[in-house]
């Protein structure tokens, strides 16, 4: 019994010396790798996010090229299950990812969707950064 108390005790103390997090309290991660998405991933996405509706941030950063645009398959495949407020945000300079600029698109989104590619170029860009 004892035991158990000290070790609750010893959790308790480095739970406190955690830094402060940034961002929402709490959300959720839909976790989507390789291969196609079939229409209840989309769907629980939507819902997650609250609705097609929903400010949608799509980062392609993990992609290979330098600029992307509205025109990215993420954004289309996007509108084409039917969202309607779908903005892209993508830099290859850490330095803009630190802007206020930058980080404001990301401040009312409802739902963030990383797109596929080499996923440590996202934290080599966005890891210690405001975004």
């Amino acid at each position: 019994m004892a035991a158990a108390l000290l070790q609750g005790c010893a959790v308790t103390g480095s739970l406190a010396k955690r830094p402060a997090s940034l961002g929402p309290d709490n959300g959720t991660l839909i976790i989507v790798g390789g291969g196609g998405m079939p229409k209840v991933i989309f769907d629980r996405f939507f819902e997650a996010a609250g609705g097609r509706d929903a400010k949608l941030i799509v980062v392609p950063s993990a992609g290979t090229k330098a600029t992307y645009d509205d025109s990215d398959r993420s954004v289309k495949m996007f509108e084409a299950t039917g969202a309607t407020n779908v903005h892209l945000l993508h830099t290859r300079d850490p330095k803009e990812a630190e802007t206020n600029e930058f980080v404001a698109m990301l401040s009312d989104a409802k739902a963030v969707w990383f797109a596929g590619g080499r996923q440590w170029r996202l934290a080599d860009l966005y890891l210690n950064t405001k975004a």
